[in-house]
């Protein structure tokens, strides 16, 4: 008699109990007050219209949270470090003009707004954030460690032997991995120990909190927007009516960055309300997805996830694991007409999750 033998055409986790591995709860995230820390800084930055997209200058809003919105406390621009000096004058003119405070340069900003910012736990804002916050780095590279991603030099200092360019080890770098292409995962890393001639400098800093409110309204909505398009779909004001990027620096262009920063901060207001209206135990910038959301109601409700509620054989797993199939759509052959099949289903997963009567299980 032939012996049966079970095939299993997927993998899967299996956690091993020993001893030597102590398997800790994650620990529950901070409620309601501290969902929202009771500073932001907004930031939006502006670029060259070439191939490069050059870092030109930027705006920025700091924001105090009071009542049920963030208001600006401070308001000012900064510009590239290698800014020529006649679009340096242009932005001084601009900001004395408009009662702000003078402009700072790239390096000024991030020692003096950007650092201590996060120092005092402030959230750092933006819409599409990803995309300002690698354009006021002092350089980058790709990084491998810990799944990859783009490790960010926020601090250079010029040798005074050599007259290179240095990164400053006192301060931190800034590592973020895309997740898709509307959010990603931020961190900062350690700095360097104390040392006689900089005792104070080496001082760590608290975990980033990097809000991007393209993937905020992506989770609520379930839909992809623009600034603009996200402003126009909250009935708020959005970015300068008429106006296209020059590319260059001039009192035009300033206005229209100034007023994506104020666009910015209005859609923060709208978008938290609607966000503290879910009753759920999650943060805004932990909200990556529509998912995030499905699942922090699912914690809410108490349910505990199969994996941990039921204790099956890997076997078992392995062969529910081949009823599984994840469709893919692609195109194979561009720019010809082909015969096709229309085989879309609107909300597959609610609809299969009813028709298989999952939720008994849960």
């Amino acid at each position: 008699m032939k012996e049966h033998k079970i095939v299993e055409v997927r993998v899967h986790t299996e956690i091993l109990e020993s001893e030597d591995l102590v398997h800790e709860k994650k620990p529950d995230l901070p409620l309601a007050l501290d969902k929202w820390p009771e500073r932001i800084l907004i930031l939006d930055c502006e670029t060259t219209t070439d191939q490069s997209q050059a870092l030109l200058f930027g705006s920025f809003l700091y924001c105090r949270f009071k009542g049920d919105h963030y208001y600006p406390v401070l308001e000012g621009c900064f510009y590239a470090d290698d800014l020529d000096q006649r679009s340096i004058q242009i932005l001084k003119d601009y900001c004395r003009a408009n009662g702000l405070q003078p402009p700072l340069s790239r390096t000024q900003f991030i020692k003096q707004i950007f650092l201590r910012a996060i120092r005092a736990e402030a959230l750092i804002g933006g819409f599409n954030l990803f995309f300002d916050l690698t354009h006021i780095a002092a350089d980058a590279c790709w990084s491998n460690r810990n799944g990859g991603g783009w490790s960010l030099t926020l601090n250079q200092f010029t040798g005074k032997e050599d007259g290179e360019l240095h990164e400053d080890q006192y301060a931190p770098r800034l590592v973020i991995k895309p997740k898709d292409g509307k959010g990603a995962f931020y961190k900062l890393t350690k700095v360097a120990p104390p040392s006689k001639k900089r005792p104070r400098a080496s001082r760590q800093l608290p975990a980033i909190r990097c809000l991007d409110l393209k993937t905020l309204i992506w989770a609520l909505d379930n839909k992809s927007h623009s600034l603009d398009s996200a402003c126009t779909a909250k009935g708020i004001d959005g970015k300068l009516v008429g106006y296209t990027p020059s590319g260059r620096v001039s009192a035009e262009e300033i206005t229209y960055n100034r007023q994506d920063v104020r666009a910015t901060l209005g859609l923060l207001n709208v978008l938290r309300g609607e966000f503290d209206r879910h009753p759920i135990n999650l943060n805004p910038d932990r909200a990556y997805s529509p998912a995030s959301i499905a699942k922090a109601y699912l914690e809410s409700m108490g349910i505990i996830p199969p994996r941990e509620k039921f204790a099956l054989p890997p076997e078992t797993l392995g062969i529910a694991m081949q009823a599984y199939f994840g469709g893919r759509a692609e195109c194979r052959i561009r720019n010809n007409a082909v015969p096709i099949v229309h085989t879309d289903v609107r909300s597959e997963y609610p609809t299969v999750n009813t028709l298989l009567g999952l939720w008994r299980f849960l």
